[in-house]
């Protein structure tokens, strides 16, 4: 549950890549410590392999988490599921090797349902990419595979997607638009570090974003720009908060998710403001 402060106000704690400060990024292990760390959330990357399968990884290429000179793209599934994620690991880390290898997306959305409680997944699709909108429709695929549209034929909400509850996230204005047309009942998320000033569209959010994702340092110096959206009626999820400093400053704006590396550290947090 969003933690309750106490004047009434709720944030999300959103896991970003996971618990990524403790396990591998974006690994079954990092996923199932955020779920244990009670995240309210799971925040992802998706890039598509060479067999154009989605898969939950941030960079497009493998050298940082994987120590191999390729990219994510020139590379099939099965040749994925040989790479040990755990060059990547923190200190600390207890990952078993098969808790380090590459999740697809459809087995982040199985750790999902089966966490046995309302969980939101905040999908971002990696762009550019050689794929271009086949990124979209993999992402598409799976969630139907799930019943995590959001509505079905008739615009009736699904049992799943009330249980979890699909944000797509993009920097992209094209991938918004794509999937507004391919998944209207899936909630936009707009990602930005700079402010409309340097927009084409001015202060409105691009492709039918109803929320706004601005950086930390984004609402730090642009404070009156997240102002702005709110006055608008568009919530603001905030990346990436792990800092003390940084949750103060997500609390006097009133944010509505906090995205972090530390689930855990800001839950806890969160729930020792004072009333």
């Amino acid at each position: 549950m969003p933690v309750r402060l106490p004047d009434g106000h709720r944030i999300e704690v959103i896991a970003h890549r996971g618990a990524s400060a403790d396990e591998p990024e974006q690994t079954r292990a990092a996923y199932l410590a955020a779920l244990a760390a009670d995240a309210d959330g799971l925040e992802c990357d998706i890039r598509l392999t060479a067999d154009q399968v989605a898969v939950c990884i941030h960079d497009s290429n493998l050298r940082r988490l994987a120590g191999v000179d390729r990219s994510v793209s020139s590379i099939t599934l099965a040749e994925l599921r040989g790479l040990d994620l755990g060059r990547s690991a923190p200190a600390g880390s207890t990952a078993k090797r098969e808790d380090r290898r590459i999740l697809t997306f459809e087995e982040l959305c199985e750790l999902a349902i089966d966490a046995g409680r309302p969980v939101a997944l905040a999908v971002e699709a990696k762009h550019p990419s050689r794929f271009g909108g086949a990124v979209e429709r993999a992402v598409v695929d799976v969630l139907d595979r799930f019943g995590l549209r959001g509505r079905d034929a008739r615009g009736v909400p699904t049992d799943e997607s009330e249980r979890v509850h699909v944000r797509f996230m993009s920097f992209s204005q094209t991938a918004l638009e794509r999937m507004s047309r391919l998944a209207p009942g899936v909630d936009r998320v707009f990602l930005t570090d700079s402010g409309p000033l340097s927009w084409p569209w001015g202060r409105h959010l691009p492709g039918g974003a109803v929320v706004a994702a601005p950086s930390v340092r984004m609402l730090r110096t642009q404070p009156e720009v997240v102002q702005g959206w709110q006055t608008a009626g568009r919530r603001i999820y905030v990346w990436t908060v792990n800092t003390p400093e940084h949750i103060e400053l997500c609390v006097r704006a009133r944010v509505d998710a906090i995205i972090t590396d530390r689930p855990a550290d800001v839950r806890a947090r969160l729930q020792q403001y004072p009333g």
